[in-house]
């Protein structure tokens, strides 16, 4: 667009013009229909461009446990699940077959058709049921007894809410027609 001479602005002063550009002011012409850079918070518009960090995506390397739900398999591989956001095996005594799933003392945590449960509460001398963490041991999956997640004792269908209540995540699994497990 051609601006008529007569509407041209006045020249510039070069004095004028370098106080202008130190302080952020635009001094000088526009092409018709622009409109002027505001600099922010009156910095030298050689400054105003954004922080390095600014909308720049986190790409960063997330932890085992980072994001991750309660029970849900860590990055870290090797079987271990997030338990308190911190990478777990859930084959010992204090974490066994889920988070916070804690054995007997008396008890081992063993692998048991394809689940880990706490065993040896039939020969424990504890009372047998009352000494497993789910209130019923039964000998259906191990000789020596293994706590199971079961609604009544001697019938093996699933509890849920016995494994729920114990770590989120973790579901009864009915092994057979005889056993149950708790398990993710």
């Amino acid at each position: 667009m051609l601006i008529p001479w007569e509407d041209r602005p006045a020249p510039v002063d070069p004095a004028e013009k370098d106080s202008a550009v130190e302080t952020g002011t635009i001094v000088g012409e526009l092409d018709a229909g622009s409109t002027p850079a505001t600099p922010r918070d009156g910095a030298p518009l050689d400054d105003a461009a954004a922080p390095e960090d600014a909308n720049v995506p986190d790409t960063r390397p997330l932890g085992p446990c980072e994001g991750l739900n309660e029970g849900e398999p860590a990055r870290s591989g090797n079987n271990q699940r997030c338990c308190g956001g911190v990478p777990t095996s859930v084959s010992s005594k204090s974490h066994c077959g889920g988070c916070g799933v804690a054995c007997n003392p008396a008890h081992d945590c063993q692998f048991l058709s394809g689940y880990w449960a706490c065993a040896g509460c039939a020969v424990d001398g504890g009372g047998s049921h009352g000494s497993c963490w789910t209130g019923c041991c039964s000998q259906s999956l191990s000789a020596a007894g293994a706590c199971e997640p079961r609604f009544v004792c001697g019938v093996p269908t699933c509890n849920d809410d016995i494994c729920a209540g114990k770590s989120p995540g973790l579901t009864c699994h009915q092994i057979g027609i005889f056993a149950t497990a708790c398990g993710y």
